[in-house]
């Protein structure tokens, strides 16, 4: 069962006696009692359960070292197995790395660098240098591509937020860059503003997203929204702005933290497999929800079918 259904029933040890019998067949045997099975395999849950629960009462064919009432129990487990799937919701996404944890820690370390120098606890220039080059690749780069392997795994909402702020961070990263080597030397305070102010606005869109997550990345998307905000508030010069900016570079230290926190939840998921930090996920939307970046969840089969 391992070797053939693997995406359906990963984990699950059922010996070869019991074995459903598709396992053996070709793919136009195994469509003709599941039609489905290639396209959407979550609509195949419940006729599964239901061939389950025709072959429990019937005897089994028992091989060598496997007797009737250990095929039986096999069943059993194998039935439960598919009844958690039905309840718990059909985890639809391939069986690819989760991007996420790469992602979010690219974006949390590069963003507390640059709050150092925001909040002049460490050399403002120096530090703003650092936290450039890390944008580069860090935080733009490896961001981005984490956009991209999200891609891959059909998840819509990661792959535009990581992309999105990969490509910021690597936008920011030449503007400075160029300035400093004299190719911009108009100076743009308002026009500061304004990138930020925007920047807040398509992070609070995408907050708007995330009812079907979980509380962390929830309030890792408003807290962003807010720290753009808050810089963009901060620029220009006065005594005013330099404290608003100060405020700014700590709030966007506990943005940079939840970031981190978010990723090893994501991480220690998938190392451990079960949930080790608590994320505290909200209640799906329309039958859908998403635990985290990477792993989506059709609570009801049928929701699988309208995506």
């Amino acid at each position: 069962m391992r070797s053939r259904g693997k995406g359906l029933l990963a984990n699950t040890s059922v010996p070869l006696a019991v074995q459903l019998p598709s396992v053996e067949r070709s793919d136009a045997a195994r469509s003709s009692w599941c039609p489905t099975a290639f396209v959407n395999p979550p609509l195949c849950i419940p006729r599964l359960l239901s061939l389950v629960s025709r072959q429990s009462d019937l005897p089994l064919a028992s091989t060598a070292g496997t007797s009737p009432a250990m095929s039986s129990d096999s069943m059993a487990l194998l039935a439960q197995r598919l009844q958690m799937l039905s309840e718990d919701g059909i985890k639809v996404n391939p069986a690819t790395a989760n991007p996420a944890p790469l992602g979010l820690y690219g974006f949390a370390l590069t963003t507390a660098l640059l709050q150092g120098s925001k909040t002049q606890l460490t050399e403002p220039a120096g530090t703003a240098q650092i936290a450039v080059s890390f944008g580069f690749f860090f935080g733009g780069l490896a961001q981005f591509c984490a956009g991209l392997l999200e891609y891959q795994r059909r998840n819509t909402f990661g792959t535009v937020a990581f992309c999105c702020f990969g490509a910021f961070w690597m936008s920011l990263a030449i503007y400075v860059t160029l300035g400093a080597a004299g190719v911009y030397t108009a100076e743009a305070v308002k026009g500061m503003r304004l990138m930020l102010t925007l920047w807040g606005i398509v992070t609070f869109l995408l907050w708007l997203c995330t009812f079907h997550t979980n509380l962390v990345t929830s309030w890792l998307f408003l807290s962003l929204s807010l720290l753009f905000w808050f810089l963009a508030g901060g620029e220009g010069t006065g005594s005013e702005r330099t404290t608003l900016t100060k405020f700014a570079g700590g709030w966007g230290f506990m943005v940079a933290a939840t970031a981190f926190y978010d990723g090893t939840a994501a991480l220690m998921k998938d190392v451990y497999g079960r949930q080790i930090l608590p994320v505290f996920p909200l209640k799906p939307v329309n039958k859908v929800s998403l635990g985290d970046f990477g792993t989506k969840r059709f609570v009801d089969p049928e929701a699988a079918a309208k995506a």
